[in-house]
């Protein structure tokens, strides 16, 4: 009996060791083959892209003398007057032919108040106006990096546009200036 099952061992062995083989040979399995590769770009192998950046400094207000302004929402503003601020704009243009549009972007001075409807507001870049319209974005094209002076005003005309006074409109009113932005894109 002790012959039947050593036999019958060996025999399952065998076959488990046959089917092994047969698996390996039919998956794949570890036999060596010749195998070499070669990279198709030998030299300059990686690539960088380009930026385009726009920050716009904090900058000063003064008023229509050139006095300063340190609180701009604390001054009270009458008809007649004007505000002036003045900050510098970076942008960073780098990359092979990139060109960026200037955008400023007037959404409107925030609120439906008397004084943001009288009040105008101008902005020049680099000393050239750019036409400020209530929902009206305007453009400037630049080519290469470089550090740019903005320049808004701010008036509360002295009449009406039809010429007559304002009598009590506005008295007493705030406006917000916030919906004014400068944005570069590339073109």
């Amino acid at each position: 009996m002790a012959e039947i099952r050593r036999s019958s061992r060996t025999t399952k062995a065998l076959v488990a060791g046959a089917t092994a083989a047969l698996l390996l040979g039919a998956g794949g399995g570890t036999f060596a083959r010749w195998q070499d590769e070669s990279p198709v770009l030998e030299a300059n192998r990686t690539f960088t892209s380009g930026t385009l950046t726009i920050d716009a400094a904090a900058g000063t207000w003064t008023d229509a003398s050139g006095a300063a302004v340190l609180d701009p929402t604390a001054y009270l503003m009458i008809p007649g007057t004007k505000l002036i601020y003045t900050t510098t704009v970076d942008v960073g243009l780098t990359g092979a032919g990139i060109k960026g549009l200037v955008e400023t972007d007037f959404k409107g001075i925030v609120g439906t108040t008397e004084l943001a409807q009288a009040l105008k507001v101008g902005i020049t870049f680099d000393g050239e106006d750019m036409t400020v319209e209530a929902t009206e974005a305007t453009s400037r094209t630049l080519t290469q990096s470089g550090t740019h002076q903005l320049v808004m005003t701010v008036t509360f005309p002295a009449t009406r546009a039809d010429g007559t006074s304002w009598g009590t409109f506005a008295q007493g009113k705030t406006a917000d200036l916030t919906a004014i932005s400068i944005e570069l894109v590339q073109i």
